[in-house]
């Protein structure tokens, strides 16, 4: 799952479940999934109800026309695969895939 901007389409936060992008915050605490919510001693408090400036997909990579966008999609790829392998089955699909034979 991938949480996005509505209006620009940047990846914000990637995870497993849409549980997981209600753990997103922004580096001042305040709750990307949700409309008026923040971090506070460890809780999420304020208003709970979802942002209309985000939409939840599942994740699919896209191109985008700013840099900007497009290195925070790039930089949400990179973890989505780190959830998904452990780093030798990681290291194990490169060689494979730049040496023509199977890991």
């Amino acid at each position: 799952m991938v949480l996005r901007n509505k209006t620009s389409g940047k990846a914000l936060g990637v995870s497993y479940t849409e549980d997981g992008l209600k753990q997103c915050f922004n580096k001042f605490g305040k709750s990307l999934y949700y409309k008026h919510a923040f971090l506070k001693e460890g809780r999420i408090q304020g208003d709970k109800r979802i942002s209309p400036w985000i939409i939840v997909e599942r994740f699919e990579p896209r191109n985008h026309h700013s840099k900007g966008n497009q290195v925070a999609e790039y930089l949400w790829i990179s973890k989505a695969l780190k959830m998904l392998y452990t780093p030798n089955e990681s290291k194990k699909q490169y060689f494979a895939q730049n040496s023509g034979h199977l890991a």
